[in-house]
């Protein structure tokens, strides 16, 4: 039963991201370059070991015009996603994630570990 409030909590939480995500770029034109990642992918692409991209909690996206960046990042600050900058993309490209502490919380305590370990049972069966 845990396992399954857990899993249904995820889901919600990955949902909302990437509609927020996709209907911001709808707004300020621009693509999703990165989502879900494996660990083998993370470690190509030199992200940190425990980043939020191998639970799907995470996405990196690059606007087709700089200009856009500003509202981009305002209009998702607005939403509890925390939006950084990513190095050499001309001030175009961000890593979107959330913002607000019950996320920080899992992260703090293992939750994420452990919600890995739960998705690979639920989708095993």
């Amino acid at each position: 039963m845990a396992d399954k409030l857990l899993f249904d909590i995820w889901r919600s939480l990955v949902v909302n991201l990437y509609l927020d995500v996709l209907y911001t770029l709808l707004t300020y034109n621009g693509s999703i370059t990165s989502a879900i990642r494996s660990r083998k992918r993370n470690t190509e692409k030199k992200g940190f070991p425990t980043s939020w991209h191998l639970d799907a909690l995470a996405v990196d996206v690059m606007l087709d015009d700089e200009n856009s960046k500003d509202g981009f990042r305002d209009e998702l600050e607005v939403k509890k996603y925390r939006v950084l900058p990513i190095k050499n993309t001309q001030g175009r490209g961000f890593h979107v994630q959330y913002d607000f502490p019950i996320i920080q919380d899992y992260e703090r305590l293992g939750q994420l570990t452990h919600l890995r370990e739960v998705m690979k049972r639920i989708f095993k069966d």
